[in-house]
């Protein structure tokens, strides 16, 4: 019986691992040249470098073969979705078009699940509803609907709103003025973020609704006074320059004549406002807001106009729309001259005064 030496069963094992290793070398070197699976994936690269079954196509079974996961979509041929953004990674390719490798493929700030089945836009479109927003900038940003191109519908799209007017984009009136910011944009040429555009203490709504008035003219009636101070302050009418009709404008009434723009004869004798004041140019205490009586005020006019006062003269004074008067007055003759008669004390002569709607005095001694 023949004693084997350790040396000898060390060389034996040497030569038998040798062996293995050519076998498992001969072996590995089939498998890369072989594709059991038919996936376009080796053997020997599903097995020793993706891990994946060499005789599955699609290991993971997301619809796609393996070897396209590893050379076209550059996805993981072990993960369904190797993106984790909530889409399987062959529904992404076969059914959204996106990329499965890419969790946001529209690049809006959403990944590719959260549109599909969530806000249900398109994932491979940054603005679905082509409003000048992305989906991402209206969901976080805005929380308007990323599938609605004007979410408060005031003819205004979201992104002109947030960009070009900066309006609120879920408030169909955003200063609050009455009207929609659309209408302002679109009609009024108003500004929809400012409530009072031309900064008269009108709000726009209050011009367009209430008075009528130009929401983008202070003055809408060119008169001197605000469209504010009239409506508001005066109560005459912002659209009017003259509200009541005495050719005496309202700013004139209010701010040198001081009579009532709302009224033709503020002092109430008879005689237009416009009238007394013009006949106040050539007798100082002629006075519109002063209640005098009216025959002294015409007989007052007849000795301004008239020095020496003949019989069925006619003198022509300004024009009047008011009723025509015919009072009869005395007055004395102070200084004994038959010219420029003093109507302080009404007494001696009489005349009769006459002044129509044409404006013409007669004048009668009697």
């Amino acid at each position: 019986m023949k004693i084997l030496t350790y040396a000898f069963i060390l060389g034996l094992l040497c030569v038998q691992a040798t062996h293995a290793d050519f076998l498992e070398d001969l072996i590995k070197e089939q498998q890369k040249n072989m594709d059991s699976d038919s996936d376009g994936l080796s053997d020997y690269d599903e097995i020793y470098v993706h891990s994946t079954n060499h005789e599955n196509a699609d290991s993971d079974g997301d619809g796609l073969p393996d070897g396209a996961e590893v050379t076209i979509y550059l996805t993981s041929p072990s993960d369904t979705d190797s993106d984790d953004d909530g889409l399987n990674d062959g529904d992404e390719v076969t059914t959204y078009l996106t990329q499965p490798a890419d969790s946001d493929s529209g690049n809006d700030g959403l990944e590719d699940g959260d549109e599909v089945l969530s806000y249900l836009t398109s994932p491979v479109d940054s603005d679905t509803d082509d409003d000048g927003l992305s989906d991402g900038i209206e969901v976080l940003t805005h929380q308007t609907d990323p599938n609605d191109a004007d979410h408060d519908d005031d003819g205004l799209l979201d992104g002109a709103e947030v960009t070009v007017h900066l309006t609120e984009p879920k408030d169909a009136d955003s200063d609050d003025d009455g009207l929609n910011d659309g209408d302002e944009v679109n009609t009024y040429l108003t500004q929809p973020g400012d409530a009072d555009s031309d900064n008269d203490s009108l709000s726009d709504g209050v011009e367009i609704l209430t008075y009528e008035t130009d929401p983008l003219d202070t003055d809408s009636d060119d008169d001197g006074l605000t469209d504010y101070t009239e409506a508001i302050s005066l109560q005459t009418n912002p659209n009017n320059s003259d509200t009541d009709a005495d050719t005496l404008s309202d700013y004139h009434e209010a701010t040198i004549y001081l009579t009532d723009p709302l009224d033709k004869d503020t002092d109430g004798d008879g005689m237009d406002d416009n009238v007394e004041l013009t006949l106040g140019s050539f007798i100082l205490n002629f006075n519109p807001r002063a209640n005098s009586d009216a025959a002294m005020n015409i007989a007052k006019a007849a000795v301004a106009l008239a020095p020496e006062l003949m019989e069925d003269d006619e003198y022509k004074m300004m024009p009047t729309t008011g009723d025509s008067l015919q009072m009869v007055v005395k007055i004395r003759d102070t200084d004994g001259l038959s010219r420029g008669w003093n109507t302080t004390n009404l007494i001696n002569k009489t005349m009769k005064i006459r002044a129509n709607e044409r404006g013409v005095v007669r004048v009668k001694r009697k």
